[in-house]
């Protein structure tokens, strides 16, 4: 435990230590040592110091009687806490830094030009308020009151002030994704607000006064809007109205700020008919179908040879109920012969009953000239589908033939006897599944991508068979 050499002295031996070895027991290792540790009783200075609170200054009186222990960040032991001071001197002493801490907030009641400088208040922003008042959070109350907590909350205010660029940075870091956050939640903000004002200017100012415009304003969204059970694109597909009219080309050349309506000198004033009104009401058909040429025979012209004159779409209609009327009558005659025959007598009852029978049986003969001459009225419309030939009555002189391409008069039957039923089966399942093919309606290219434009030669040309997809 002494020194090795002194100064002025000569040569000197020193050991050298190049290796040495040490082990533990069952008694000498970590844990066991751990153990045997004592805490020490500290005194109870240990953790306070003394504070002369006899002259605080700014004309407040004393805050106590006697110096103060101002209590430290680390305490000897969790339960030790500082005694509160009481007494006339702090209670004094209470009573005027509370009124000098309230005064800016007082003096700025009465006339905001005037700020005040006093000692500051602690906590006041976090609990939002501007002056100690008994209202106050116990916690502001103590921090301000107690001339202990006073000292403390200055110390810390003094470390924040000298570290601030640190705090500062290192609290930015931590508000990085915030930030972000924040500034999402800003544009999200602003979209909404935009929104709406264009909703209110737009959709609510022309939903009623200018449907053109809607329509073509929400042409995008339309398939995802429902107007029954079915979406409004869909609706729009089974109207008049054509597919293009609200296509995004036709919108850009139809705008009412357009360059081709600065041209017609329509500007933003509204049509009295809308176009897309115009072909909603079935006035306006950019497109309509080609007229048929006078040379063509078709069975609408040879119409007079299939339905008679005399036969209407209502009066048809009213043949159609007629079965069943003859049905009602024939039951109404069967009740009546019954009743007729046990109240008048066998004769007048018979006589009811035949009356009866020859309505029911009038019941099917009129069915089936009814839908002969639907038949009739659809074949000479045009209009044949699969379920019009599988309901047609097929009379028993009907007998399918084999066709032969430069043949005439005659030709040869393609069964006969009892084969002849199967046969005329078969044409008529046939003919159905024909109709019902060619009526099927063609998929629309343009729905699916499959558009094709002409593709241009080397020469500028357009070639009669290119086509790009």
């Amino acid at each position: 435990m002494k020194p090795a050499w002194t100064p002025g002295a000569g040569t000197v031996s020193l050991p050298v230590f190049y290796q040495w070895s040490f082990e533990t027991g069952p008694q000498g290792d970590f844990a066991s040592l751990v153990r045997k540790i004592r805490p020490k009783p500290l005194a109870t200075s240990v953790g306070f110091r003394e504070m002369d609170v006899a002259n605080p200054g700014l004309g407040l009186p004393p805050a106590a009687d006697t110096a103060l222990p101002v209590e430290g960040a680390l305490k000897r032991y969790p339960e030790i806490v500082s005694p509160p001071e009481t007494g006339p001197t702090h209670d004094t002493w209470l009573q005027d830094l509370t009124k000098l801490l309230n005064e800016p907030a007082e003096l700025f009641k009465t006339d905001p030009s005037k700020p005040l400088v006093t000692p500051p208040l602690y906590g006041h922003w976090h609990a939002a308020q501007p002056e100690v008042v008994p209202a106050s959070p116990p916690w502001l109350q103590d921090l301000n009151e107690d001339p202990r907590t006073r000292v403390q909350a200055g110390a810390s205010t003094l470390a924040v002030q000298r570290e601030q660029q640190d705090l500062l940075a290192g609290a930015w870091d931590q508000v990085g994704a915030v930030r972000a956050a924040n500034e999402r939640a800003r544009w999200a903000e602003l979209a909404v607000e935009i929104s709406s004002r264009l909703h209110v200017k737009i959709l609510l100012s022309t939903a009623t006064t200018q449907p053109d415009t809607l329509m073509r304003f929400t042409a995008p969204v339309l398939t995802r809007v429902l107007g029954s059970p079915v979406t409004i694109a869909a609706l729009l597909a089974g109207s008049p109205v054509t597919d293009g009219a609200l296509s995004p080309s036709f919108r850009r050349i139809t705008r009412p700020r357009g360059p081709v309506a600065q041209r017609q000198t329509r500007g933003s004033t509204p049509t009295a008919l809308s176009l897309i009104d115009r072909m909603n009401r079935g006035e306006f058909n950019p497109a309509p179908p080609p007229p048929t040429p006078s040379g063509v025979s078709t069975i609408g012209r040879y119409k007079g040879d299939l339905v008679p004159g005399w036969l209407t779409p209502g009066l048809l209609k009213l043949l159609k109920r007629l079965p069943f009327f003859l049905i009602l009558l024939a039951i109404l005659l069967l009740i009546v012969a019954v009743i007729l025959f046990f109240v008048v007598g066998p004769a007048v009852g018979v006589i009811a009953l035949i009356v009866g029978v020859v309505a029911a049986v009038s019941s099917f003969v009129v069915r089936r000239w009814v839908q002969a001459l639907e038949a009739r009225e659809t074949l000479a419309d045009g209009t044949i589908t699969g379920d019009t030939i599988r309901t047609a009555i097929v009379p028993a002189s009907f007998v399918p033939s084999l066709y032969a391409a430069g043949v005439s008069g005659t030709v040869t039957p393609m069964a006969t006897g009892a084969t002849q039923a199967l046969v005329v089966r078969n044409f008529v399942s046939a003919a159905a599944n024909f109709f019902d093919n060619i009526s099927i309606v063609p998929v629309n290219p343009a729905e699916y991508g499959f558009l094709r434009r002409p593709a241009r030669e080397a020469g500028g040309r357009v070639g009669p068979a290119h086509y790009d997809r």
